[in-house]
């Protein structure tokens, strides 16, 4: 029997969340929502006649739960009554229907800023966008190579992305849709160019990233050096391999330095020509090594690799993403082909001399930090023109993210100064994002099969760093329930909703897309859900905070939505990790950091046998300041505070009856007044 279960163990096993002892990796946090202002008594009172008049029972549980009800009352008997799939009293309905609290749609028009009738959103929305995160693209970096600067400065390091469990349907659609219109209003409010919030308004943006062509000249280069990139001057600009010489995390002027030393070497010390000068692109294209060694610098060979991935692309329905543009796929893949004939050609002819600002592409290009991250986790002998393809096809997603109209917005704001692609490289190297790209890979890479990596397992994570970039906005539809206005069609991308919500074109399969954006880097940094979206789902890549809207009627459920956060190779536990070896990693010969990092936190766990609480780390968990965040919405004085306490003592039996009582539930548990009998162990 022992022998049958020993070798099962091998494909399958099944152990309830670990726990650590006296520290159990868990913070409970209190977010009482106590800034309650006259604006959501007014809100409640009109509420309150609206359910007399329709005699459909107590306002309160609605008021509390969803944000702006009146918006999103659709799905229950009230909104049911009012859209005449149920009879109602129109007569006593109607008057108060102008009360209700709603959007007042001229300032939401100019991004304006729009207050809310719940003390609840206020005290999510002050946590989230409140602290500055909607000037992140990204989270910041468990291990950073480079000083943070700019907004991520400000920021701060310990972002984490916020699962918010809710147990009314409406819940998550209007905490999304109200949180991702602030994030956009804090960047959109008063601009210059896109200051106007109307779909007429959005569909007249162009990306800033498009190929033009203007009498048969390629327009854009400098747009497209930001995700070609150069093979040899991606390993002379690691910021990796700089950090690691000097042991610790370095600036980024230290990094372009180094690069550009490397750099000027390959083009014998020469600087270029004022007089023969096109732009930095062609500096940056002319240093040898831009293509793969395998092409032997042919620049038709070149070409038609381009061309046939581009095909590939658009066979998967993603062609040439035109971040926002009007173009069609096949006019935009021809602007796009022109400027690859015009690389190819500067990559194979004699070098134009070094020009200032090509280390800055070297070090911070989108497509450089992508070619070495997957480079990371390939070994030596790999196919070198695989992983170059590889690499310009993730890059097309971030191409993706800089195109959009929020992230154009942005980067304006945080930059005055220069053209955009120079803001880009700005903004990468401000928010480290080749440690954010290390890491993400090295998730990716941990969900394959062990072994070697192949070229499928390499394509496969280019196409999901580039798909988690794509998630398209949902449609959220804010109802006026008396007509005064048209209803308002809110996209959502700061925050989104757990669900199939439509896209904009039409998609309704919506989940899996949801699921891998959130798994990832990158923006929403919010998702919402009720229970369709707490068991048997990881949402712990870069999420290990659980944010309870209100909490469920039993202790399996809490368990379970906490579990979505504390799981394998989880964000709280990679922090932990890198806090404790990140010194490790900062050292000459490191190649696979991440990799590196987990094999010596393993080997020193290895050396503690006799330590019990060591079986699940590090891997599961592992020792520090980063914690579990268990965040409780509950009114002071309402009736959710003691529903809230009886259910946590119903976990606390309930771990007790597993074996894997947690102490600080125990204790709670004590001072409630229940009675635990001591057990008698005596012979």
């Amino acid at each position: 029997m022992h022998r049958i279960e020993d070798g099962l163990k091998m494909f399958m096993s099944r152990t309830e969340r670990p726990q650590l002892g006296k520290d159990d990796m868990l913070s409970v946090i209190e977010m009482a929502p106590t800034d309650v202002r006259a604006g959501d008594l007014t809100s409640y009172k009109s509420l309150s006649a609206l359910f007399r008049a329709a005699r459909t029972g107590s306002p309160m549980e609605y008021w509390k739960s969803v944000p702006m009800f009146a918006h999103f009352l659709t799905d229950y008997k009230v909104g049911r009554m009012l859209d005449g799939r149920i009879h109602c009293d129109r007569e006593a309905v109607d008057p108060l229907l102008p009360a209700l609290a709603t959007i007042d749609p001229d300032p939401y028009r100019r991004y304006g800023a729009v207050e809310t009738d719940s003390g609840k959103f206020r005290a999510v929305r002050d946590h989230t966008v409140g602290q500055g995160w909607w000037k992140l693209l990204w989270v910041p970096p468990s291990l950073p190579y480079v000083e943070p600067s700019g907004a991520f400065a400000e920021v701060g390091p310990d972002v984490t992305k916020q699962l918010v469990f809710s147990a009314w349907n409406a819940a998550p659609t209007a905490i999304t849709t109200m949180l991702s219109y602030e994030a956009e209003r804090q960047i959109l409010e008063g601009s210059p160019r896109h200051g106007e919030n109307t779909a007429e308004a959005r569909r007249k943006f162009a990306g800033r990233l498009r190929y033009n062509v203007r009498d048969g000249e390629p327009q854009t280069m400098s747009a497209l050096a930001l995700f070609i990139p150069h093979a040899s001057l991606a390993r002379a600009g690691d910021p990796l391999e700089l950090a690691s010489m000097k042991g610790a995390v370095v600036d980024g002027a230290s990094v372009r330095e180094a690069a550009a030393e490397a750099g000027k070497s390959m083009v014998g010390g020469t600087d270029i020509d004022p007089a023969s000068r096109l732009g930095v692109w062609a500096s940056y294209f002319s240093v040898p090594g831009t293509l793969p060694a395998e092409w032997k610098n042919d620049a038709r060979v070149a070409t038609n690799q381009l061309r046939g991935l581009d095909e590939y692309t658009q066979q998967l329905g993603k062609a040439s993403d035109t971040g926002g543009a009007d173009l069609d796929a096949g006019s935009e893949a021809g602007l796009y082909l022109a400027h690859i004939d015009r690389m190819a050609q500067s990559s194979v002819g004699e070098p134009a001399g070094w020009d200032d600002g090509v280390e800055d592409l070297a070090v911070n290009s989108p497509a450089n930090c992508i070619y070495r991250a997957l480079g990371r986790v390939v070994p030596d002998e790999f196919d070198g023109a695989e992983l170059w393809k590889a690499a310009v096809f993730a890059a097309a997603g971030l191409r993706a993210l800089f195109n959009r109209l929020d992230a154009s917005e942005l980067l304006d704001m945080l930059y005055p100064e220069g053209a955009y692609w120079q803001k880009v490289l700005r903004y990468c190297e401000a928010g480290n994002l080749q440690a954010v790209l290390d890491e993400y890979v090295f998730q990716l890479r941990s969900q394959q099969a062990p072994g070697e990596i192949t070229n499928e397992q390499l394509w496969a994570l280019a196409d999901d760093i580039r798909c988690s970039l794509s998630l398209k906005p949902a449609q959220m539809v804010a109802k006026y329930p008396d007509g005064s206005h048209e209803d308002l069609r809110m996209g959502v991308r700061f925050a989104v909703r757990y669900s199939n919500a439509k896209t904009d074109e039409g998609d309704s399969n919506r989940m899996p897309d949801v699921r891998r954006a959130f798994n990832s880097p990158f923006w929403p940094f919010v998702l919402a859900s009720t229970s369709v979206g707490q068991e048997g789902i990881d949402f712990h890549w870069w999420a290990h905070s659980v944010i309870h809207w209100n909490v469920p009627g039993n202790p399996v459920d809490f368990e379970q939505r906490e579990g979505r956060v504390h799981r394998y190779l989880g964000h709280v536990v990679r922090k932990n990790v890198a806090a404790a070896h990140g010194a490790a990693v900062l050292k000459p010969g490191v190649t696979d950091p991440w990799d590196t990092l987990f094999s010596v936190a393993a080997s020193e766990i290895a050396a503690r046998p006799e330590d019990s609480s060591t079986e699940f780390a590090p891997h599961w968990i592992h020792p520090g300041k980063h914690k579990i965040e268990r965040r409780l919405l509950d009114h002071p004085l309402s009736r959710d505070v003691p529903r809230t306490r009886h259910m946590l003592s119903g976990l606390a039996k309930y771990r007790l009856t597993l074996g894997q009582a947690r102490q600080d539930d125990l204790l709670g548990l004590i001072k409630d007044g229940a009675e635990i009998k001591p057990l008698n162990l005596r012979p």
